[in-house]
């Protein structure tokens, strides 16, 4: 079981969380319109400050994970930000834990043909 020193913050220092979220847009969809960012959450996970923002993008409402959190979207704005975040960390972890199997898997391939020139 994984444990992480998390919680919850009220009283975040500012930054600014519309630049960050337009940051974040234009790497994926820079043409997309993005309205009514607000802070929904904000956490101290070991001295990092992880961000729920909820913005409009593009029409729809979505959460979005900044500042230092592992950049993501989530359309779950049915949950309360806190659970959304806690589901997006727990898909981050799962993409790891699933890249280094393929890497792994890749690398026993490759000795495996290799082994078969020798």
């Amino acid at each position: 079981m994984l444990v992480m020193q998390g919680a919850q913050r009220h009283d975040a220092p500012p930054y600014d969380f519309t630049a960050d979220a337009r940051a974040m847009v234009n790497r994926v969809a820079p043409e997309s319109s993005l309205e009514d960012v607000s802070v929904a959450a904000t956490f101290d996970v070991e001295g990092q400050l992880h961000a729920v923002l909820r913005v409009r993008l593009a029409g729809n409402i979505i959460y979005l994970f900044a500042r230092d959190a592992p950049p993501g979207f989530s359309r779950r704005t049915d949950l309360p930000p806190h659970v959304a975040y806690r589901l997006h960390l727990g898909i981050v972890l799962r993409q790891e834990v699933m890249m280094q199997d393929l890497v792994k898997q890749s690398i026993d391939d490759h000795r495996k043909s290799l082994e078969g020139l020798a």
